[in-house]
C-alpha cells in the first residue's frame, strides 16, 4: 500500500509543477528611436478562433518604457501584445508559446500623418 501512495505523491507533485511551468511571462521596453516611451497601451489580447478575432485578456500602460505580462495560456489558443500610442504606428508582438519567459523590444514609429 505505501508504494502506491508514493506514487500517488509522486504524481500530484509533477502535475503541480506542471502547472507553473505553463505560466507565461513577457517583459520588455517600449520605444521611439530618441528614448523610452511612457504611458504606452499594452494589451494582451487572445487569438479567437471561433467569433474570427481576438478578445483582450489584460491591458496596462508602460511605466518608463517598462512592461511586464504573466499569464496561463489556454489550450490551443495563440496570444499577441497590441502597443498603442496617440501620434505613433500601432504594433504587435506574437507570444512564442514554447517560451517561459520571454522579453522584447518594441520601437514605435512616429505616424507623420497625424497632426499633434
Amino acid at each position: 500500500m505505501k508504494p502506491l501512495l508514493y506514487v500517488l505523491l509522486l504524481m500530484l507533485c509533477v502535475s503541480c509543477n506542471k502547472e507553473d511551468f505553463k505560466k507565461i511571462t513577457v517583459t520588455g521596453t517600449v520605444s521611439d528611436i530618441d528614448s523610452p516611451l511612457d504611458s504606452v497601451k499594452v494589451t494582451l489580447e487572445e487569438t479567437c478562433f471561433m467569433c474570427m478575432g481576438s478578445i483582450p485578456i489584460e491591458t496596462q500602460y508602460s511605466e518608463n518604457g517598462a512592461f511586464s505580462f504573466e499569464f496561463m495560456p489556454r489550450k490551443e489558443q495563440s496570444y499577441h501584445l497590441d502597443f498603442e500610442k496617440a501620434g505613433y504606428y500601432r504594433r504587435t508582438y506574437y507570444v512564442d508559446l514554447k517560451q517561459k519567459d520571454q522579453s522584447c523590444t518594441i520601437i514605435m514609429e512616429r505616424n507623420r500623418d497625424c497632426s499633434e
